[in-house]
């Protein structure tokens, strides 16, 4: 069998330097100590989007993170779409299939981003990158031993983002799990 860190992955091309970088945001979890603000999330958005413009697909599980998203993302150049939350799962998979990279909380969705083979960037919370991480493909950053996700700096994440958005310009098999 082979190890997991060498499944084949589905094919991925460079990210394109023409057109909006697609992301696909999922802000929930399923626990208080994997949650990142979604303020946070809009703040990182909204400075990428200085350097190129986003187009943003939010998995819609709770509409206030939707909404508070959508008045925080208004003045910047990030386009906002939802995602609805299907049980079937498809609608999901159709917007992580047309994104460039998945961003969110440690989840479900986010896992199931990286099992398609789409790059992520997930904030951890106290169950961290080496326990529960998808080793392709996926950059996590985490808070200091034991804290809980809302511990990460929005500093952080924009830097991974960034690191990330250049990496995969250049190697779009980012096969390393790298922790900030």
């Amino acid at each position: 069998a082979l190890p997991i860190s060498d499944w084949p992955l589905p094919e991925r091309p460079l990210l394109r330097s023409d057109g909006p970088l697609r992301v696909f945001l999922h802000p929930d979890a399923g626990k208080p100590e994997k949650l990142w603000p979604t303020h946070r999330f809009a703040r990182v958005l909204a400075d990428a989007a200085r350097r190129r413009p986003i187009a943003c697909a939010v998995n819609g599980v709770r509409r206030r993170h939707v909404r508070s998203l959508r008045w925080r993302l208004l003045a910047s150049r990030v386009r906002l779409s939802v995602a609805p939350f299907d049980p079937s799962c498809a609608t999901l998979r159709e917007a992580l299939s047309q994104s460039d990279i998945a961003i969110g909380c440690d989840s479900g969705p986010m896992h199931y981003a990286a099992v398609l083979g789409v790059p992520t960037l997930v904030v951890y919370g106290r169950y961290t990158a080496a326990e529960f991480g998808p080793p392709w493909r996926s950059l996590a950053v985490e808070p200091p031993a034991g804290c809980d996700a809302d511990a990460v700096s929005t500093t952080a994440v924009a830097a991974a983002l960034e690191s990330l958005v250049e990496r995969l310009s250049r190697d779009p098999f980012v096969r390393d799990r790298k922790s900030t």
